[in-house]
């Protein structure tokens, strides 16, 4: 048991300084050369030094450390390479290339293009690097579209206090393309077996939500488009600034309870069927990464999904699992895909902010309060929505400089629906697909759910003073709070030995 917590702090904090350093490598950059020197001298460090205990660790760190640094440094974009579509901003060009992702609107399309060809003179170069070109409405284009594109480039830029350009950064996306005049070569028929099964994922998405749009109306049939599948374009800004200011946003956006109550269902229904909790896995596995991409692939719903897949083989193999190694593999895992994420990436930021507060603050709220009555999960519902809450206060108030303390009540009166709409709705969806009247039928359920929210969400917003504004609130003092956050917790932690 020693054994294996002190390989598993070890790991916990190899992972912890790889996050430090990718962190650290956007406020100081270091040659690209003496990274590189300082991880090849980590690595023989650990061949010639292992018998020294003490040693290896501390390489062991810094080679994290390091690596950390690396993964960053190498993911910013060289604007010197003229291979690189992002070379030619400022510029008219025509390119070919492939739609990668579709963003519909109300009133217009966003097409994500991975660059292929850029003409030059009637000759062709070929390039690499992602375009945002935004079009008209009609015609629809289509992920796997190739299609050639005549345009300005621009570098996005900062629009009053939103920084464009860092947020389209952690899509490595550094070109925007106006007065798009965009023409398809052909449909995505030449799409290799990985795309082909993501563009299959994406239009049984797409299928299901015009089969739930069928069997609910708006605007409640939006709320669940946005909770099931991830659109969230259809919910109306009224209804965005409402959610905003009673702090129950995250119900809508898929997180780690809809990857659980996902997760949950499909276990179920496979040990239903006579299959065992281990041979279960690899089904399970394999049916929440198509739900993640099926609903858009947010970070919300990909970091819920690597904690669950990583719990899920924990217990397969019967290890000792703790929830914070579990976090941090989910933080380095992602971070090294995409390291731009832990900075640039509100949602991201957010959503770790969260399962800190259930990791940590939860277990200390419960043994507070262990003597108070449950009264049907309430008090569990109630003391998980403030330690996550606590968690991801001064974020919050940071970015959306704003602090509601009738979220609490929202939360209590909406979260309990939501396991049960949830289920309900894709069942929804599924049956509505067969036969459009008892998808109808089945509606009129999914309906009153959602109409029950609303309306709760209309009469706590009536409250006086229900949201407080913050104008000013930094960096610094942010630091501060989470400071005395984790000051407070330690002291109650040890003072009720949780």
């Amino acid at each position: 048991m020693d054994w294996w917590r002190a390989k598993s702090r070890l790991f916990f904090w190899c992972l912890m300084s790889f996050v430090v350093g990718v962190a650290l490598s956007y406020f100081f950059r270091i040659d690209g050369f003496v990274i590189f020197c300082m991880i090849l001298a980590s690595a023989l460090g650990l061949i010639f030094c292992w018998a020294n205990k003490r040693l290896v660790i501390a390489i062991l760190l810094i080679f994290s450390f390091g690596l950390g640094f690396w993964r960053y440094q190498i993911a910013l974009p060289n604007y010197a390479d003229s291979n690189k579509i992002f070379y030619y901003n400022g510029q008219e060009v025509e390119l070919q290339g492939v739609i990668s992702a579709v963003d519909r609107r109300i009133d217009r399309q966003k097409l994500t293009v991975e660059s292929r060809v850029l003409i030059i003179k009637k000759m062709n170069q070929g390039v690499s690097g992602k375009v945002l070109a935004t079009v008209n409405l009609f015609p629809k284009y289509h992920y796997g579209d190739r299609v050639t594109m005549r345009c300005l480039l621009i570098k996005p830029d900062k629009m009053e206090d939103f920084d464009y350009g860092r947020y389209l950064s952690r899509y490595d996306i550094y070109s925007l393309c106006q007065r798009a005049e965009v023409r398809i070569l052909s449909s995505g028929t030449n799409l290799s077996p990985r795309e082909f099964i993501y563009s299959l994922v994406l239009l049984t998405g797409q299928k299901l939500g015009e089969a739930l749009n069928r069997s609910v109306s708006e605007p409640e049939v939006a709320i669940l488009q946005g909770m099931l599948f991830g659109n969230v374009r259809g919910i109306s800004d009224d209804w965005n600034q409402k959610f905003s200011n009673l702090g129950i946003t995250h119900i809508i956006a898929i997180s780690g309870s809809h990857i659980t109550i996902i997760s949950s269902l499909i276990v179920t229904i496979l040990i239903g069927l006579g299959i065992s909790r281990k041979r279960a896995f690899w089904p399970a596995v394999a049916l929440i990464i198509f739900y993640v991409v099926l609903s858009g692939a947010q970070v919300s719903a990909v970091r819920a999904a690597i904690m669950g897949v990583l719990i899920l083989y924990a217990q397969r193999i019967g290890r000792l699992h703790f929830m914070e190694n579990i976090l941090a593999a989910t933080v380095a895992m992602m971070l090294l895909v995409n390291p731009k994420m832990l900075l640039f990436d509100v949602g991201f930021q957010l959503s770790f902010a969260a399962v800190l507060g259930l990791v940590y603050v939860l277990p200390v709220a419960q043994k507070i309060f262990r003597n108070w009555p449950e009264g049907w999960q309430l008090k569990e519902m109630l003391l998980t929505t403030v330690s996550a809450q606590l968690a991801t206060l001064p974020l919050l108030i940071f970015y959306f400089h704003k602090i509601s303390w009738a979220s609490l009540l929202a939360n209590v009166l909406i979260l309990p629906i939501i396991p049960f709409l949830m289920i309900w709705s894709l069942i929804n969806s599924l049956v509505a697909l067969i036969s459009t009247t008892a998808g109808q039928v089945m509606g009129w359920i999914s309906w009153l759910l959602v109409a029950y929210w609303l309306k709760v969400t209309d009469l706590l917003v009536l409250i006086p003073h229900g949201f407080i504004n913050i104008e000013k609130f930094s960096w610094p003092v942010v630091i501060i709070l989470y400071l005395l956050l984790i000051f407070l917790v330690r002291k109650l932690k040890n003072h009720y030995q949780v």
